[in-house]
């Protein structure tokens, strides 16, 4: 009996020797996050033929030490890609991978911290679960501030503000909205920025009487088919060609009366031309000469030297008149009658 027991101690001893180093291994496994390193302490626990029997461990921790081991091996590997990836999302900004990685660990249940085998995990967690709410508020943001420009973008399709359409362009880009939507508000803005240029010319050319500016501004607003209101985008540009023709006829029209004017008085003048009324003859000449008509030349030359003819001869017959009773004195205003 004694000899017996001796051998069962001896035994005992033996099998707490081989179990003791092992332990402390799968001890050691629970920090481990490597698959080969888990995987080497499993396996040579299986092949010193201890495994999660009850029976077959001196030490009462054995068992769950080995089943702990072999849950790590399972899951852990897969829970550091997991952290990895966790970890990885704080910095990105591509939800959609974001939203990938966090649908995978809630998956596999660790959206519960209890459920990571890793110290770290429910941290890296947090971290990536935040900032995706951050990028689905961004993206939020993203979408109506999108969509505020896709509604401006319709609205000044129907508008004359260039200043507003100009500024508009460079959000559309940054948006991503699609060129053949923005086409339509760029050939608008280039064809209310010439209507405004021809506009703008017409309003500048009434403000002076010159019939041939005038003449240019319609006929270049003309050539662009702006004559017709209709096809005038701003809706003072049909207004404006219209007080421009009215000024064109009002110049036309104010031309033809001068004229008219100018060859009354160069009728009246040619009938004048016989008269010895000094002063009808000086009112004559100064509406003659209102009227643009050159005092070098023509009707009004001669009246003007008919009226400084009168004018000494007038001068020579009052002096005459004075000194009728003085012979030297009458002698005098004589001799300058002659030289008038």
């Amino acid at each position: 009996a004694n000899h017996e027991a001796a051998s069962a101690l001896k035994s005992r001893a033996e099998t707490i020797v081989a179990q003791a180093p092992l332990r402390l291994k799968l001890l050691g496994s629970m920090v481990v996050e490597k698959k080969d390193q888990l995987q080497g302490v499993v396996d040579e626990i299986s092949a010193a033929g201890f495994s999660e029997d009850p029976n077959k461990w001196l030490f009462s921790d054995g068992p769950e030490l080995f089943a702990t081991a072999q849950k790590r091996l399972k899951q852990v590997p897969r829970m550091a890609r997991l952290r990895r990836e966790l970890a990885a999302c704080a910095d990105t900004c591509n939800i959609e991978e974001v939203k990938k990685v966090v649908a995978e660990a809630t998956k596999v249940g660790l959206a519960t911290p209890e459920k990571w085998l890793l110290p770290d995990g429910p941290a890296c967690w947090l971290a990536a679960t935040r900032r995706m709410e951050e990028l689905e508020n961004d993206q939020q943001l993203h979408t109506k501030a999108k969509s505020e420009v896709e509604q401006e973008l319709a609205d000044l399709l129907t508008s004359c503000d260039v200043h507003a359409m100009q500024a508009i362009f460079a959000p559309l880009e940054y948006f991503g909205v699609e060129a053949e939507r923005i086409e339509p508000l760029r050939l608008r803005h280039a064809e209310l920025l010439e209507q405004k240029h021809f506009r703008d010319d017409l309003r500048k050319v009434i403000t002076i009487a010159d019939n041939d500016a005038v003449k240019m501004a319609l006929e270049a607003a003309q050539a662009k088919g702006l004559a017709e209101s209709a096809n005038w985008l701003l809706p003072d540009g049909g207004q404006a060609y219209n007080l421009a023709t009215d000024w064109l006829n009002h110049l036309k029209e104010e031309r033809q009366s001068k004229e008219a004017n100018k060859a009354d008085l160069e009728t009246l003048g040619t009938a004048m031309l016989a008269s010895v009324d000094a002063s009808a003859l000086q009112a004559l000449n100064g509406q003659m000469q209102l009227q643009g008509m050159s005092v070098n030349e023509g009707i009004l030359a001669e009246l003007l030297q008919r009226v400084q003819t009168l004018l000494r001869q007038e001068q020579s017959f009052e002096a005459l008149r004075v000194c009728s009773f003085d012979v030297n004195e009458l002698q005098k205003a004589i001799m300058s009658a002659k030289e008038a």
